[in-house]
C-alpha cells in the first residue's frame, strides 16, 4: 500500500487484476475501463440528460441566461455555474461533496461542461441529483 495526501493507491500483480476481473465478471459486474460500446452508451445517457432537462424545462418556466451571464459565475466568490446541454446548473453548494473532488467543477464552472459530465459516465443517481441544481437555460 502507498499513501499520499490525495488517494490510497493500492499495488496488484497483473494475476492478481486478472483474477478479480473475473471473479467480478462472474457476479455480473461490468468493466470499469470505458469501451467502445460504454463510450456509446455515455453519448446516448448524454442525449437522455439533454431530453430529460428539455423535458423539464417544457414543464416549468426556468430563467433564461446568457452565455456572458454563465461565463461570470466561474469561481467560488460569483458562484460555480456550469451549461449541460443549454441548461444552467448552480453547483456551487455541491462542489466540496462531489465524488470526483471540488477541483472537477471549478475546471468547468463558467464554461459549457455537456463534453466534460458526458465523458465522466455519471450514473441514474448523479444525473438525478443534477437536476436538483438546474436553474435556467441557455437564451438563444
Amino acid at each position: 500500500l502507498l499513501f499520499s495526501p490525495y488517494k490510497l493507491v493500492v499495488l496488484f500483480s497483473q494475476s492478481q487484476i486478472s483474477s478479480t476481473q473475473n471473479k467480478a465478471k462472474a457476479m455480473g459486474c461490468k468493466n470499469s475501463k470505458p469501451s467502445t460500446d460504454q463510450k456509446s452508451k455515455s453519448k446516448d445517457a448524454t442525449n437522455d440528460a439533454k431530453n430529460d432537462a428539455n423535458n423539464d424545462a417544457t414543464n416549468t418556466t426556468l430563467q433564461e441566461y446568457s452565455i456572458d451571464e454563465v461565463s461570470k459565475h466561474d469561481n467560488r466568490d460569483d458562484g460555480l455555474w456550469v451549461m449541460i446541454n443549454n441548461m444552467i446548473y448552480d453547483v456551487s453548494n455541491y462542489a466540496d461533496v462531489h465524488p470526483g473532488g471540488a477541483h472537477v467543477l471549478l475546471e468547468v464552472a463558467g464554461t459549457d461542461a455537456t463534453a466534460a459530465f458526458g465523458d465522466a459516465f455519471h450514473s441514474e443517481y448523479a444525473k438525478e441529483k443534477a437536476k436538483g441544481f438546474l436553474i435556467g437555460k441557455l437564451k438563444r
